[in-house]
């Protein structure tokens, strides 16, 4: 699976030049779990994770859609380079968003308050103009939020790497920041 080309016109139409990618994107199938990576499928076209947390998903949500708190959650980093600009994330669609001092870009397509998140979701090590799309889907639990989580359109041998950060800066901080 080869990430999802934007060309630079439809980046700048906002979620109409995303519509395409969330479809091509939508088109994809899974093909099973391997193991090799939590949430891998076995062809790594599709990561798919399921993570449960002890908090609403108000919590979760807001972490997830605005910059100081993102930035307070990943404070922690000492793996990834220096982080030498805060994050640009808003809670609305069609704004851009960059996290990890730009390491990872992308743009808003779809934000339920406390329900879903759609972004279209790149590295700045992938090819310009090559997108992923993430979708975040939090459901009520007993014990809080059940959060499962779907990425698509990743360049090819990404996905084991993909698979394991999401845990490692995502999920794993997330909990620890939010606990």
């Amino acid at each position: 699976m080869r990430a999802v080309p934007i060309n630079r016109r439809a980046a700048l139409a906002g979620i109409a030049g995303l519509s395409g990618v969330a479809a091509a994107a939508r088109a994809l199938s899974a093909a099973g779990s391997s193991g090799q990576a939590p949430g891998l499928s076995h062809d790594a076209a599709i990561i798919r994770q399921q993570v449960d947390f002890g908090i609403p998903a108000a919590r979760i949500y807001g972490v997830l859609t605005d910059a100081a708190a993102f930035d307070a959650m990943t404070t922690h980093e000492t793996d990834m380079k220096v982080l030498d600009k805060p994050s640009v994330l808003t809670p609305r669609v069609g704004d851009e968003f960059s996290l990890f001092g730009g390491y990872i870009t992308g743009r808003n397509i779809e934000l339920l308050p406390e329900r879903r998140i759609v972004q279209a979701w790149r590295t700045e090590s992938w090819p310009a103009g090559c997108y992923s799309i993430v979708a975040m889907d939090f459901s009520p639990t007993q014990q809080g939020t059940r959060l499962v989580f779907e990425h698509r359109g990743f360049p090819d041998s990404q996905g084991e790497h993909l698979a394991k950060g999401w845990y490692l800066h995502y999920w794993e901080p997330l909990r620890a920041h939010l606990s």
